[in-house]
């Protein structure tokens, strides 16, 4: 997985790689929204090891050896070709919304506008 990560940096496809290490899938999937001011649309329901799970424990769970990454779509075919074979998925699409929607378990979890979230992240920091 790291090397095909590696193979993809160096080709340049990768626009952005986030861990679910700390705060889980939900927030590598906020700070990527947040870092490029863009929104996603994901759908968990196609993981079936995410979609058994309870939607916090799939959302938040904290696990090292995980990466989101995003890629421009004229790129996602070769990314794709990259991590052939290895225990990855696409699960969703970066939007010009400006929204992050997560559905899992056939509901809509997530709904979040990101210069809100943004803004919230910052507020938390204004006081250090």
């Amino acid at each position: 997985l790291y090397r095909a990560l590696e193979t993809a940096n160096r080709k340049r496809l990768v626009r952005s790689a986030a861990t679910p290490g700390k705060g889980g899938l939900a927030l590598a999937l906020a700070r990527s929204a947040m870092a490029g001011e863009l929104g996603m649309e994901v759908n968990l329901d196609i993981v079936p090891d995410l979609a058994a799970l309870p939607p916090d424990v799939a959302l938040f769970s904290e696990s090292n050896g995980r990466f989101v990454v995003t890629v421009a779509a004229r790129d996602a075919a070769g990314l794709e070709e990259i991590f052939r074979g290895l225990p990855c998925r696409r699960i969703g699409v970066v939007t010009e919304a400006e929204s992050l929607l997560v559905t899992l378990g056939g509901k809509r979890r997530i709904n979040l506008d990101v210069a809100a979230m943004k803004c919230a992240y910052k507020e938390t920091l204004a006081h250090v």
